[in-house]
């Protein structure tokens, strides 16, 4: 590329494209975070599930979960978010709602609103079954929790 390429790229051109860019890039990022974090709660959901039904089908007690945590992270690791405390707290998150109530906020809403846009796009860390299982403790009704 020769100096005199430079020069003839319009700059207000460039500058345009560049934000269009950067705003594309921006949306991309935040419907990857929303995904993920709407995939990680459905899985969340359905293990907690599973080991609920499948203690009430064959009278296991707590002790499963000790069992089925290690056998888990045997085979995906250590920091996979199978610990013992996970899953029951995945479980506590099924019996909270069993019927799987999650709405999902379109991202046509979130685009509307800059400032949530410009907040969310940098958001970059999911939080974790631990943390909504307190959010749902803490709540009153399971009416306010997901708003």
């Amino acid at each position: 590329m020769g100096k005199s390429d430079i020069i003839s790229i319009d700059k207000m051109e460039y500058h345009n494209w560049l934000q269009y860019l950067y705003d594309e890039i921006d949306r991309q990022r935040l419907k990857a975070v929303m995904q993920l974090n709407a995939s990680t709660l459905q899985h969340y959901w359905w293990l907690g599930n599973d080991i609920l039904k499948k203690q009430e089908a064959q009278g296991w007690g707590a002790k499963v979960i000790d069992m089925l945590s290690s056998d888990l992270q045997k085979r995906y690791g250590i920091d996979s978010g199978y610990s013992i405390r996970n899953l029951k707290y995945m479980r506590q998150f099924a019996v909270e709602y069993p019927d799987f109530p999650f709405v999902q906020v379109p991202l046509a809403q979130i685009q509307d609103n800059p400032v949530l846009k410009t907040r969310l796009a940098k958001f970059t860390v999911s939080v974790g079954v631990r943390h909504r299982i307190r959010i749902c403790q803490k709540t009153v009704s399971s009416k306010h929790r997901w708003r």
